[in-house]
This record gives structure tokens, sequence and C-alpha cells, in this order.
């Protein structure tokens, strides 16, 4: 059914991974919440380690941390939008089971799937260099704004603008065709 979607060859070695319906149900209630959907998509965790660089008196995210996250926009901006939503719509009566077994009452799957792609569209994209600072284990944003995201917005934020920029706009024209 997914071979219709898109050919690259990194969506097809995605789709091989066991309970792909329950882990893209999960990554949905995931971003619906807006967590990070790490734990059920870890097959598609980017190669590389995420650097930054300092210049000018200010740590900033080094561009090269964004390339990390080109693979993956490219096999996702590689899904024609129209083939998604057939997908969509044979798979969904499978994803509402799914959804079922997480014994949630407040919002059908779709309502989740909408408040997810919703919660990744609000997501402030900055351009030019973004600043941020350490605590010894991990990054922060100086940008309050940036901050304040959600963990599944700052995991967007990763992606770095081109990137970002791509995935949102495939992401709007997929929403448009299944919600």
């Amino acid at each position: 059914l997914a071979r219709a979607a898109s050919d690259h060859p990194a969506l097809a070695a995605w789709l091989v991974t066991d309970d792909l319906v329950r882990r893209f149900v999960r990554a949905v209630v995931d971003l619906a919440g807006g967590k990070s959907p790490t734990e059920p998509l870890d097959f598609m965790y980017p190669a590389g380690e995420f650097t930054v660089r300092g210049g000018a008196g200010a740590t900033v995210i080094d561009p090269a941390s964004y390339e990390r996250y080109t693979p993956f926009v490219t096999a996702f901006v590689s899904v024609e939008p129209e083939a998604a939503a057939d997908l969509y719509r044979e798979l969904r009566p499978l994803m509402e089971e799914s959804y079922r077994e997480f014994g949630i009452d407040s919002a059908t799957f779709e309502e989740a799937l909408a408040m997810a792609i919703d919660n990744l569209l609000a997501t402030p994209i900055p351009q030019g260099d973004v600043q941020v600072r350490s605590n010894a284990t991990v990054y922060h944003y100086e940008d309050p704004a940036l901050e304040e995201a959600s963990q599944a917005q700052k995991q967007l934020i990763r992606m770095g603008p081109e990137n970002a920029a791509r995935f949102l706009t495939r992401l709007r024209e997929i929403r448009a065709l299944i919600l």
C-alpha cells in the first residue's frame, strides 16, 4: 500500500518495522500531547551528533547539525499527498483500533491526529543563527519563545529552517487531504 505513496529507499526501509501502525498511533498520541515521538519512531533517529559552534560571544546551533535531518525530511517530502491520504483511509480502521488500545477516551484518533499535526504546524521556525546555552547535560534555547515550545516543536526546530519549511509544507498538503 505504501509503495504507491513513495518509492524512496529510506521510507521503504522504515516500512518493514514491526508494529508500524501501533508505532504511528503512539507517535500521534505523543505529538498531540506535545511530546517528541522519539520512542515509537526510534528507527528514524538521525545519525550523527548535535553540534554547536561559538561565535561573537554566543553559542549557536551548528548548521551541520541540521543536515542530520535531511535524509528524514527528503524521505517524508517524497510522499505524494494524495497517495498518503489514500493510505490513511485504507489503514484508518487499524489506526482507530490501535488508538482504542491506548484507552484514551477524551478524543477520537482523528482528533488526536489533527492536534498532532496542528501542534507541529504551530512551531516557531527561527531564521538565522539559533543561540543556545548548555547546563552541562543539555542545551537550552536562549530565545524564550523557542524554549517554551513543546518537545515536539523543539525537535522540529532542531531540523533547521530549510528542513522544517520543507517538512511543514508537505505536512500541510497531507493534512488538507486527510482531515
